[in-house]
């Protein structure tokens, strides 16, 4: 810092004054049978495909993303996940293209499925936590920054986007910058329509929203989700989960409660849905006519079905078989258990359901039954023996007795051959059990089924219930898609592995991070650090103006701050975006076009300006910048550079003047 330049030091807030020295190869444009266009493959999340890779797989290629997952919500500590369906980046595919949101650094990524290479990626202000869906050649999804959005699915060019909210208001939300109505729902589109919710706060406003697709024009809005009387008398919602959608329901899923039940043709509520003891969880899915979804207030993995199309409970799916995971089919059904996988066959499931209460009823009136006879039989036997000492005539009594014990050999018989159809019963239920703990996910891949866990992939036969197959892999399976006659497998470390049938020598894709645009900047590295002497290094940076990123980059560097970036030049916040992104630091340092009026009040710890060092100007309204900075702590440093007058840019503030100058 050059000393001859004066240093103005304010009361009230601690606020000093310091002088700041493509072409694509191949794509398919909509999406065919082979393809995996949606989250768990389509928008009743069926998690299943007629497309097989094979059931015997290698390692072609593993993305390595430069950020790790960041999940909205913490792991929680007693029961069974039930929300975190973002603590990977998982994978939607059409054609030779792969597609993943970033909860990290706010992107949508395109990749080839062949080379895992990235082909475009598309920036938003805010972590993109779901998985986008491919409809007609266009890609959809939505963000925490509060927008839906509909790009090219070709070069990744902005279709269209639209806010649900009222305003670009912002909060914050575990450590990020967020709107105060995200979108965590993701997008589903089907029948030419866009569905999406914004807002997890219930009063503070949910909005459940239908657009059109092509041009994303509402086409109507929800609005009263979140109101108090609609919380009392159904238990309130917090939108965060995949959308899922019947012919006349749009199913939207609560985090930790059950999913709300909308009308797909004008948004009315139609109803909260209630499991009874099972309180709900984001997974869900849509089969033959029924929503299935649910797990008890511990998480135990009970899932409950209910009629998709008038979102009333139908009972238990499959209780005696409490599933993690499960993927059906007409005939079966393939549940992940905490032990392993099961095939379930549907019908004799039913079978049993309907036979087995039917003989538990026979056995309790046979019981009932052997018993009077029993006692009957008792009862003559001291008869009997009564008047044998009386030396009578006994014959009537026994003639009752050996009635009595053809009648209680019957039943007897009868009870055995209860037991016998029980266990048939029983016994068909599986067509095969596989044996394997600590799975987390399964999809079916025509004859194969895949499952993922700790470290590991199997594939299993589907006829026979055998492992045909196991690869290791580096942390958790959180997910996974087939598509392009390849599997995709995402991880709880952010890791994407393809696997494919045909050898090959696996190549890892790691994006470079290269932070060759901010070296040789002494003078605001030697800012950086004087500002940091003076102030703090963790908590919130504001920095007003991008400029080149230079003290953005150099604050985040050399502190564990979170800065925040406003520019409202459009050409030089992409640019500046874009150099961050390189040098790795996307995830610490937000370059965003925002109002500062939806910026929270006292949100900033610091408040600095490259715009000031380089032109000696300062356009952020002086009112709103007093607004955002902590009342207790916070810390504003502007450049006295180029002339800049602050007790000028000051002035009309509650910001008192200065008290001391040196």
């Amino acid at each position: 810092m050059n000393p001859s330049v004066p240093l103005l030091l304010l009361s009230r807030r601690t606020i000093r004054l310091i002088a700041l020295l493509l072409v694509l190869p191949f794509f398919v444009n909509t999406a065919m049978a082979g393809d995996w266009p949606a989250y768990r493959a389509d928008v009743h999340r069926s998690a299943r495909t007629d497309e097989s890779p094979g059931a015997k797989l290698n390692l072609q290629w593993v993305f390595e993303p430069t950020h790790r997952p960041d999940p909205a919500w913490p792991m929680p500590g007693e029961e069974s996940p039930r929300m975190h369906t973002d603590r990977a980046f998982h994978v939607t595919v059409v054609g030779r293209r792969a597609y993943f949101g970033s909860s990290a650094d706010g992107k949508v990524y395109c990749l080839d499925t062949r080379s895992g290479k990235i082909q475009w990626t598309f920036f938003t202000d805010g972590a993109v936590r779901f998985a986008p869906q491919i409809a007609d050649g266009r890609l959809y999804f939505g963000s925490d920054d509060g927008h839906a959005y509909c790009l090219n699915a070709a070069n990744g060019k902005l279709f269209w986007k639209y806010r649900p909210g009222p305003s670009g208001e912002r909060i914050i939300g575990k450590g990020r910058m967020i709107s105060s109505w995200p979108l965590r729902s993701g997008v589903l589109v089907k029948d030419g329509v866009a569905y999406f919710s914004a807002g997890v706060f219930p009063y503070e406003g949910l909005f459940i929203c239908a657009v059109d697709a092509k041009t994303g024009k509402e086409i109507w809005t929800n609005d009263t989700a979140g109101d108090l009387g609609w919380g009392q008398t159904y238990g309130g919602m917090a939108p965060q989960g995949y959308l899922l959608a019947s012919d006349e329901i749009l199913y939207v899923p609560s985090g930790r409660g059950m999913p709300a039940a909308f009308d797909r043709k004008d948004g009315h509520f139609h109803k909260f849905l209630s499991g009874g003891g099972k309180v709900g969880g984001s997974w869900a899915l849509i089969d033959q006519g029924q929503l299935i979804a649910g797990s008890d207030n511990k998480g135990s993995p009970i899932k409950v079905a209910f009629d998709a199309s008038r979102a009333s409970k139908v009972g238990d799916m499959f209780a005696n078989f409490p599933g993690v995971d499960m993927v059906l089919t007409p005939d079966t059904a393939f549940t992940m258990t905490l032990d392993g996988i099961v095939a379930i066959r549907r019908q004799a499931y039913a079978a049993a359901a309907r036979g087995i209460p039917k003989i538990a009823k026979q056995r309790t009136a046979l019981g009932k039954e052997i018993n009077s006879i029993r006692g009957r039989y008792k009862e003559l036997t001291v008869t009997k023996a009564k008047l044998s000492s009386a030396k009578k005539d006994v014959g009537a009594v026994s003639k009752e007795l050996g009635e009595l014990q053809t009648k209680l050999s019957a039943a007897a018989k009868s009870l055995s051959a209860l037991a016998v159809r029980e266990k048939e019963l029983t016994g068909a239920r599986l067509a095969w059990a596989y044996s394997h703990p600590k799975l987390n996910c399964l999809v079916k891949a025509g004859d194969t089924v895949f499952a993922g866990g700790s470290d590991s992939v199997v594939s299993v036969d589907v006829t026979t219930g055998k492992q045909a197959w196991k690869a290791t892999v580096d942390g958790l399976v959180i997910g996974m898609a087939v598509a392009d006659k390849r599997l995709f497998v995402s991880l709880d470390s952010g890791k994407i592995y393809c696997f494919a049938k045909s050898s090959a020598k696996p190549t890892l894709i790691k994006p470079e991070v290269n932070s060759a645009a901010f070296t040789g900047t002494s003078r605001f590295r030697e800012a950086a650090r004087n500002i940091l002497d003076h102030s703090v290094k963790r908590g919130f940076a504001l920095v007003l103006g991008a400029g080149e990123g230079q003290l953005a980059w150099e604050l985040a560097n050399q502190s564990e701050l979170t800065v925040i970036v406003v520019e409202h030049d459009a050409k030089r916040r992409d640019r500046v975006r874009a150099k961050l992104d390189r040098a790795g630091m996307s995830r610490r340092v937000s370059v965003v076009g925002w109002d500062y009026a939806d910026l929270p009040d006292y949100f900033a710890n610091l408040v600095v300006s490259e715009e000031i060092m380089r032109t000696g100007k300062l356009s952020a309204p002086a009112d709103e910048v007093m607004r955002v900075l902590r009342p207790a702590g916070g810390v504003l440093l502007l450049g006295a550079d180029k002339g800049f007058d602050a007790n000028a840019y000051l002035t009309g503030t509650d910001a008192p003047r200065a008290l001391h100058a040196a």
